[in-house]
Parts: C-alpha cells; structure tokens; sequence
C-alpha cells in the first residue's frame, strides 16, 4: 500500500497544521476508537507490512507467559514462513 500511497510515509506533509499536531490526533483517535487488543494488532499489522520481522519476534518474546505457554503462541512459526519468503 505504501508504493502506491508514498505519503503514508510522511502523513504530516499533507496536514493542514503541523506533523506533530497531526501526529497527536490520530494517536487520540487511534487511543479512542480501539482497545489495547486491537491497538497490538494494529501495531504487529504494521510490523509485517514494513517487513520488521526482527521486532516482531522481539515483541514476540518479551510477552507475558501463562505456565510455559506463550500468550500468542503460534506466531513462531508464522513468522518463519514469512521470514523465508523474504
């Protein structure tokens, strides 16, 4: 999507008002409209169409564990088969 819409990049190139100021409003309209599960995947969402497999998994691990499990187990290996297509 970003090739097609390179101003996605710069978002604030576009705003009426300053970048930061457009910043500040998404982050609270982000912040209102969705809750911190949906905000997660939002975020991981973003990680993988930028290609940010190393931050993902370092997201990955730093979760919280219940007993040996991790909460959002399976992504191990989802993140392998993306990795390898790279």
């Amino acid at each position: 999507m970003v090739e097609k819409y390179s101003w996605l990049n710069d978002p604030g190139s576009r705003a009426w008002g300053s970048a930061s100021s457009a910043e500040a409003t998404v982050a609270e309209s982000v912040g209102e409209l969705y809750n911190g599960t949906q905000r997660e995947v939002l975020y991981r969402a973003s990680l993988i169409s930028t290609g940010s497999f190393e931050a993902l998994a370092a997201r990955e691990t730093a979760l919280p564990r219940r007993g040996s499990e991790v909460l959002a187990s399976g992504w191990g290996g989802f993140l392998s088969s993306v990795a390898g297509q790279r």
